[in-house]
């Protein structure tokens, strides 16, 4: 299950990007991509794309804002929050398998110093059957530098998570 399964009900979170742009420029982007209906599986899938923009950035993990809530009240969590995860709203049912090497679209702005906010919008689509539009995935993160770019590319899954998703 999850490599050919089709799914709607993906749940995607930043793991890292790099990237720069003085009027032309590339980027490379880290995401994890999870499915409960998949087979309970994540995956982490590469987004390479180049396009227009200025700036660059190097940065890391999306932070879950529950989490930036909880720790500026004193609470601690025991588990991460799932939170950092954004729910895709899927214009059609996809497996990993039709994700890997679909061409796409990546726009960011953003800046941070160490902590750092990112408006973040993801596209996958194939020839006249989009997986998913104008994603909303941005949010709190850490990193360095302040860019704003968009971007055509592909995406290129990468592996496995090392976890079943709601298994402890």
């Amino acid at each position: 299950m999850g490599w050919t399964t089709l799914a709607d009900d993906w749940n995607v979170t930043g793991i890292m990007q790099i990237g720069g742009a003085e009027g032309l420029g590339a980027v490379a982007f880290l995401f994890q991509f999870q499915s409960y209906d998949a087979g309970q599986e994540g995956h982490y899938v590469a987004f390479f794309g180049a396009g227009l923009g200025l700036g660059g950035d190097l940065g890391g993990a999306s932070i879950p804002m529950s989490d930036i809530i909880d720790s500026l009240r004193g609470k601690q969590q025991k588990l991460p929050s799932a939170s950092a995860f954004t729910a895709l709203e899927c214009d059609n049912a996809f497996s990993m398998r039709e994700l890997n090497h679909a061409p796409g679209r990546l726009t960011t702005a953003g800046a941070g110093l160490a902590v750092g906010y990112s408006l973040l919008f993801i596209t996958a689509t194939r020839v006249f059957h989009p997986l998913f539009r104008s994603q909303s995935c941005g949010g709190w993160g850490t990193g360095v530098g302040a860019s704003a770019i968009t971007t055509v590319g592909y995406w290129q899954w990468v592996q496995g998570a090392p976890y079943q998703w709601g298994v402890t």
